[in-house]
């Protein structure tokens, strides 16, 4: 079995300034719904690790959340795709937030029993590619949401880390 696990805000939608926080405020970036549906239809497993700093400080509730993610679920659908989970991490601090996701990484790795070695996580942000290699696992960087300032500010220390255009192209790569 294949796993993949997707960054929310800036691989599947687009960044909002502030963040995301009601569901008509979730846009997907064009193409990314119809690559997750691509790769579930290709056998791999798709689930999401999302930092979300609004609900640890009150801004979002876990109601707001959930039917953010539904909107998100309803949509992929739409196309014959699905989330197989999503994990969220309600730290602010950015300590806190890389270590959060790689222990999510990790813990979506343990209960799928996949070793973390074969599991590729793409993201857009700096951040992305520290937690997962935190967490033992294969970085990928997306040039969409801020993924092309990360790739300009930190070009050398991407040194081995696959760059992608987006979810879609990286979803066509795997496929074909």
């Amino acid at each position: 079995m294949k796993l993949v696990i997707l960054g929310r805000d800036g691989v599947i939608n687009e960044p909002v300034d502030g963040g995301v926080r009601r569901p008509a405020d979730w846009r997907p970036i064009p193409g990314s719904l119809e690559a997750v549906a691509q790769l579930n239809q290709s056998g791999v497993r798709v689930c999401v690790v999302t930092h979300q700093p609004l609900l640890g400080s009150g801004e979002l509730t876990h109601d707001d959340l959930f039917a953010i993610h539904q909107r998100m679920q309803d949509a992929v659908s739409q196309f014959g795709g699905r989330f197989d989970a999503i994990a969220f991490n309600p730290h602010s601090d950015a300590e806190d937030r890389q270590a959060g996701k790689a222990a999510l990484i990790q813990d979506i790795a343990r209960r799928m029993q996949i070793d973390a070695e074969t599991i590729a996580v793409l993201g857009d942000e700096w951040n992305d590619v520290q937690a997962a290699r935190s967490a033992g696992t294969r970085p990928v960087l997306v040039r969409t949401g801020h993924g092309a300032a990360t790739e300009a500010e930190h070009g050398d220390a991407l040194s081995g880390v696959r760059c992608v255009e987006s979810l879609h192209a990286f979803a066509q790569r795997m496929a074909g």
